[in-house]
Parts: structure tokens; sequence; C-alpha cells
């Protein structure tokens, strides 16, 4: 992820990213890096996560957490 960013620049300060199929949290955790303490990131899976500074986890599908 860090390789795509430093290319493409998907993910920058302040940004908000949405993580689905979260577990285990890779991802998350240098989304959340990467997005600084302006940005926000939530991700979602139905497997448990543990907790990870910066990130929202919610767990189940998005169709049960929308509806």
């Amino acid at each position: 992820m860090l390789e795509l960013n430093q290319k493409d620049k998907l993910i920058r300060p302040g940004m908000t990213v949405v993580d689905l199929g979260a577990a285990p949290g890779g991802w998350s955790q240098v989304a959340a890096e990467l997005v600084g303490d302006n940005g926000r990131v939530v991700a979602s899976d139905i497997l448990p996560m543990d907790n990870l500074p910066g990130v929202q986890f919610i767990q189940g599908t998005l169709r049960k957490s929308l509806c």
C-alpha cells in the first residue's frame, strides 16, 4: 500500500478512507497514518479486529449496519 501511495498519491492527509473487508487491519493502520490527525478511517469486516489508533471499526456487514 505504501508503494502504491507513493506512486499514485491515493491517500492524502485529511481524507476519509473506508476499508471494506478490513481484518486483520494492516491496511487500515497504514491508512490511518497517511490521513493523519485531520483524516478519518472507517474499517468494516464480518470478522473481529483489534482496536487500532485512528481507526473506527464496525463489525458486521454494511447491509446490516445501514438498514
